[in-house]
């Protein structure tokens, strides 16, 4: 039996993050569609747990070096619990990247390049971590899943990596974005996290990349022309340095009353939430995906998005896009979406048949391919 190893920076997070749901749904496929493959999932600094939902063939353990050590081992040439844990399996899979050396064969996932792209979002010392590891990641011949064509022509061209060293595994939609509505646990989950009656929904964290002022500065444009009240919902963590701010100017703009903040959004609460919302605002400065938009698309929601990093390749031509830095195009887009039902009517049909494409499913299976192409290669070079 094969041993693969699977390498996250965290697993217990209660608050999961698009990188985190790529995790969840990767360790729930891939003993499923491998049942002869023993899987470990790894995370630093955590406790050993075992999920319910876990398969027989898969186990998690936690690591006694948190993120930040694990930095600090690298950078000066310490070897890291790491490494001598994974001597043990025949594959290893970093499911974010890390600067690790390891003498086996090793993916790494590529989720965005953003401290590279849009260098003034990040501060200096993330955008030199994210380089320092990524040359580190490329000088020890691993091969790069990334989850989209822009990711990998992005990595190719900022790290130099041959392009024969990256591919693209779009990641998917869980399958409860896809259920029927229910009309009782809509209203209930509305109702929990105190949310208006009709809403624009933005989903993701206060962070400059997500690009916050202007989808605040075109909503308050919107309200002057708005006859419907529809409100904005912003959902997600507000602990992040841009989230002070944020609150300064929903006041200045005096959006108090008609911006809901409701925090994070659980993940088994968030199909109902979206097929609440009006329409779904992501105006970020880069995306390396967009899972949020696949997961409207899913659940029946029209997308108003930008048009910049992987979006327009992750919609497919399904959403309303504009210049990120654009208050009118977004402004207008609103006003599109309430006034005009033909157009969100196509919108609806357009992007649920496009969402209908991504499955986690075949995200696991493209990866298990990977997997044995690899080994197969490693083993065709230890025999010669």
């Amino acid at each position: 039996m094969r041993r693969i190893l699977l390498v996250t920076d965290s697993f217990l997070r209660p608050e999961r993050t698009g990188l985190d749901v790529y995790c969840d749904k990767l360790v729930y496929w891939l003993p499923r569609l491998a049942p002869d493959t023993e899987f470990v999932l790894v995370s630093l600094g955590e406790p050993d747990q075992q999920p319910s939902q876990f398969a027989l063939n898969i186990r998690h353990q936690g690591l006694p070096i948190s993120r930040r050590q694990f930095y600090w081992a690298s950078l000066l040439g310490r070897q890291t619990p790491l490494q001598t844990f994974a001597q043990q399996y025949d594959l290893i899979h970093l499911l974010t990247p890390l600067p690790v050396t390891i003498a086996r064969p090793l993916v790494v996932t590529v989720h965005d390049l953003s401290p590279l792209v849009i260098p003034q979002a990040y501060y200096w010392h993330h955008r030199a971590l994210t380089r320092w590891t990524l040359h580190k990641l490329s000088n020890s011949q691993c091969q790069f899943s990334v989850v989209s064509q822009w990711t990998g022509n992005d990595l190719h061209t900022l790290m130099n990596i041959p392009e024969r060293r990256i591919h693209c595994i779009y990641e998917g939609v869980s399958e409860d974005f896809y259920s029927p509505d229910d009309h009782q646990h809509i209203e209930q989950v509305v109702a929990r996290y105190r949310l208006p009656e009709r809403y624009f929904l933005f989903i993701g964290s206060t962070h400059k990349r997500k690009n916050l002022p202007v989808l605040l500065q075109a909503y308050r444009q919107f309200r002057n022309q708005d006859t419907t009240d529809t409100q904005l919902v912003i959902a997600g963590r507000m602990n992040y340095p841009g989230g002070t701010k944020i609150r300064q100017q929903l006041q200045q703009l005096g959006l108090e009353d008609h911006v809901f903040l409701p925090g994070y959004i659980a993940q088994s609460d968030l199909p109902a939430v979206l097929r609440r919302a009006t329409a779904l605002l992501y105006p970020s400065l880069y995306e390396g995906f967009g899972l949020p938009i696949l997961e409207a698309m899913a659940c029946g929601v029209p997308v108003i998005a930008s048009c910049t990093g992987a979006v327009p390749e992750i919609s497919g031509g399904n959403a309303l896009l504009c210049d990120p830095s654009n208050v009118d195009c977004f402004m207008e887009a609103m006003l599109h979406i309430c006034n005009d039902n033909a157009l969100k009517a196509d919108l609806v049909a357009k992007g649920s048949a496009w969402a209908a494409r991504f499955s986690w499913e075949t995200t696991a299976k493209t990866t298990l391919r990977l997997y044995d192409k690899m080994l197969s290669n490693f083993k065709t070079l230890v025999i010669r």
